[in-house]
């Protein structure tokens, strides 16, 4: 297992927006370039105590939550109330399309979380000609698949761009900023998370994504960059730091219908909601806020 930061707060928001998306887009592909596990054996934590149980007790003062393609896997997981297991977007994906005709492709480095998709595609029936397991470098896999797909095809590909290190090269000498922007230059819908703990970490990457833009000659108005931020109050002042998770968290999406967009923003939005009154371990405020906005070149 290669991710530790399944559950927390970055996983509920991240889970929450791409499930919405392929609920609402219904691709034709799902392509991922770090796809982790398809399920995390449960357990008690300081970050998934304010991540995903945190959500699960909280969730049902939200219409929109509690009816969220990423709620109901949850309770279809947990069918005697105990959630011991924490799904990935592997799993998310695969459930959501099961009866769809949509195939997959899911790239690693970790062979143990390959092994874990393959069990869970077997589990959840969907036939082997629908499912590629990749072991290797995502960026490259992905950026190359990109480059080969149809443009007929990529209107119905959607990408999850899931790094530990978003600004690392591959050996193509790509990141995963710039696969974002390659691949949606091409017509491909694609969501990137990136968590951040401060305003700099944050400035950082629009900086580095404007550099991705130029890099791939396109502009953030051609491929509709869609932002939602969801982050801890305290996180923007400046100057702030939280040491330890939870930490604020955003995604970025590429050529998103507007339906995709509303729904997404208002589940941000009631999410922020349910953390208003939260606290860190410490007793310390843990209000959440969330924004989104439409990227521009200029900012």
């Amino acid at each position: 297992m290669a991710n530790i930061y399944f559950g927390d707060i970055g996983d509920v928001w991240k889970h929450l927006s791409f499930t919405q998306v392929v609920a609402i887009e219904q691709p034709r592909h799902v392509w991922e370039s770090h796809a982790g596990s398809a399920l995390y054996a449960l357990s008690r934590s300081y970050q998934r105590d304010f991540g995903v149980y945190y959500f699960r007790e909280h969730a049902p003062t939200s219409v929109a939550l509690a009816d969220s393609p990423y709620a109901r896997i949850l309770r279809e997981l947990a069918p005697a109330g105990q959630l011991r297991v924490y799904p990935g977007s592997p799993f998310l994906a695969m459930r959501i399309l099961t009866r769809s005709p949509a195939d997959f492709v899911f790239c690693d480095t970790d062979e143990v979380s390959l092994a874990d998709i393959q069990n869970a595609a077997s589990r959840l029936s969907i036939d082997e000609a629908r499912l590629r397991i990749i072991h290797g470098d995502g960026v490259s896999t992905v950026a190359h698949l990109g480059a080969a797909l149809p443009t007929t095809e990529a209107a119905s590909t959607v990408v999850h761009i899931d790094p530990y290190h978003p600004l690392q090269e591959s050996s193509q000498g790509l990141n995963s900023i710039d696969l974002l922007c390659q691949l949606s230059d091409r017509g491909i819908k694609c969501l990137l998370w990136f968590g951040y703990r401060n305003l700099s970490m944050r400035e950082g990457l629009f900086q580095a994504l404007h550099r991705s833009l130029v890099k791939a000659g396109t502009s953030a108005e051609r491929l509709a960059l869609w932002c939602g931020d969801i982050r801890l109050v305290g996180t923007m002042r400046a100057g702030c730091e939280i040491s330890t998770d939870p930490i604020s968290c955003l995604v970025i999406g590429s050529h998103l219908s507007e339906r995709s967009r509303a729904a997404s923003e208002e589940l941000g939005h009631e999410l922020a909601r349910i953390y208003g009154s939260a606290r860190l371990a410490d007793g310390s405020d843990a209000a959440m806020e969330y924004t989104s906005f439409l990227v521009t070149d200029g900012a």
